[in-house]
């Protein structure tokens, strides 16, 4: 027998046991094609939910790169900001009625806002062991902030027997919005001076103010549209 007929034979052989398989283990067959059927079923699913995660790994990476990037542009916003708490060094003139020379001056913006007060205020608090005493805190538009000072305590010039202290001063470039928030969270802590004649007197202190200032910086200043111009 040459080697075609023999393949011939064989392969009739094979279709031959197929086709009994079929005809008497007819059930096998059908349950061997409900796995095959599952299985197939079972790696579409696969596929499917791989293509999904890969989907949603790329969005979350992108997801993670604006974060970075808005971490990085934040970084960078809030070390322009932090220029800001460099103090002024360029001093402010006394007058006959105003101390100024040792005032701390903030920022380099065209407005005011100014903390002043007399040194038996201070004296007072220092003998009674307080750490707050009253205080003005107020705001300016005009040229020359130590000129407004000057202004407030010149109307009561014949009553008053001190020099009003300029403590701090922060150059900002809207300072009726500064001052404004300030006052409402002096308020919030019930610091406002009762039965004061004088307003916007608060029972604070120059550092608790600063911070305050820092705060109103950081919450408010956007490089777009700065609370204070850098130099």
């Amino acid at each position: 027998m040459g080697m075609t007929q023999a393949l011939v034979v064989l392969t009739v052989g094979i279709c031959t046991g197929i086709g009994l398989v079929i005809i008497f283990d007819k059930d096998r067959v059908v349950r061997a094609g409900k796995r095959i059927a599952r299985l197939a079923a079972s790696i579409r699913e696969t596929v499917s939910e791989h293509r999904t995660l890969s989907a949603e790994l790329e969005a979350g990476q992108d997801a993670v790169n604006e974060l970075k990037q808005s971490i990085i542009n934040h970084h960078a916003e809030r070390a322009m900001i932090e220029q800001i708490f460099v103090t002024d060094c360029t001093p402010l003139k006394s007058t006959s009625r105003v101390h100024a020379d040792e005032a701390i001056v903030y920022g380099r913006g065209s407005e005011w806002v100014y903390l002043y007060t007399f040194a038996t205020q201070e004296e007072l608090a220092r003998e009674r062991r307080q750490k707050n005493f009253p205080m003005k805190l107020g705001m300016s538009t005009q040229n020359n902030v130590v000129t407004r000072v000057d202004q407030q305590v010149s109307g009561n010039s014949t009553a008053l027997s001190e020099r009003a202290i300029l403590r701090l001063v922060f150059r900002v470039n809207n300072s009726r919005d500064m001052e404004s928030w300030m006052h409402r969270q002096l308020d919030k802590m019930g610091r406002k001076v009762e039965n004061s004649i004088g307003v916007e007197w608060y029972n604070t202190n120059p550092s608790e103010v600063e911070q305050l200032f820092r705060a109103y910086v950081l919450e408010f200043s956007r490089s777009d549209h700065p609370v204070v111009s850098l130099c």
